[in-house]
């Protein structure tokens, strides 16, 4: 269920009833190759990475959700694709928001992978 978005229907209730978006497309490589099991923890481990990049995204432009009475996990879309996401920042103000969180989207599984003791995932390329 998505969170009702002050911010969004403002827009959607103007003349042209549109919004400009920046969309982050991300992906699970290789996930259908993978055994149901491992299906499953990739699942949770890609939507807490997520959730957890979202959140470092909150806190960076912290200044200009108070100012605009905005909040990043309310006011983004994400929509399920394939086997991943798409992730869109309707904030026309902050045009590089969307670009801080694939960054630190990829910082985080970077982080993840190198503390990752696993063969299987080095020799999958995972």
């Amino acid at each position: 269920m998505a969170l009702e978005s002050p911010y969004l229907e403002a827009k959607l209730e103007k003349e042209e009833g549109c919004c400009n978006m920046q969309v982050v497309f991300v992906d699970i490589v290789s996930y259908s190759k993978r055994i149901s099991l491992a299906q499953v923890k990739t699942i949770n481990s890609f939507m807490n990475v997520t959730e957890e990049a979202l959140t470092n995204t909150g806190k960076k432009y912290f200044e200009y959700t108070q100012k605009n009475d905005v909040q990043v996990r309310r006011d983004i879309v994400i929509r399920p694709s394939g086997d991943g996401a798409a992730i869109a920042f309707p904030f026309v103000n902050v045009p590089d928001m969307h670009l801080f969180f694939a960054c630190e989207l990829l910082r985080i599984i970077g982080t993840y992978n190198d503390n990752s003791d696993c063969d299987a995932f080095r020799e999958q390329g995972w």
